[in-house]
């Protein structure tokens, strides 16, 4: 199975509505992204969390503070098992994660995407496709 999100506009919008809030980030690399407006920047030492997305004229950044600990997945995938039990996967539940950069947009790939007692694992990815202009 493969999640994937191809335009830069649906993965913005998919963010600002998942991800709470922005750590202090210190000498921490980021992978980003963007164009002449806007810098999307996400956390490898953290599943790839969103952590920046940040209006390159004006320096406004879109994110707010978020507490040391909570909920940071940029996807969430529902499997049913066989038993009808409704089970949540995550960044999390990878088994490993990296991103690559390929004619001019990043792809974030999360692998081996299991949980104890389902069968099988995921692959997740997501293309981020900043816009030209």
């Amino acid at each position: 199975m493969n999640v994937c999100c191809s335009r830069s506009v649906c993965l913005a919008l998919f963010m600002l509505l998942t991800a709470s809030v922005r750590p202090a980030m210190g000498e921490r690399a980021l992978v980003e992204t963007g164009n002449h407006r806007l810098r999307i920047g996400f956390d490898p030492e953290d599943a790839y969390s969103l952590v920046a997305l940040t209006h390159r004229e004006n320096g406004l950044e879109f994110l707010g503070e978020r507490p040391a600990v909570g909920h940071r997945s940029l996807w969430q995938v529902y499997v049913r098992d066989e038993s009808g039990l409704v089970h949540e996967l995550s960044t999390q539940d990878a088994g490993r994660v990296r991103h690559i950069r390929k004619n001019g947009q990043l792809q974030l790939i999360w692998g081996d995407v299991r949980r104890a007692g389902l069968d099988g694992a995921l692959e997740v990815a997501v293309h981020v496709i900043p816009d030209p202009d």
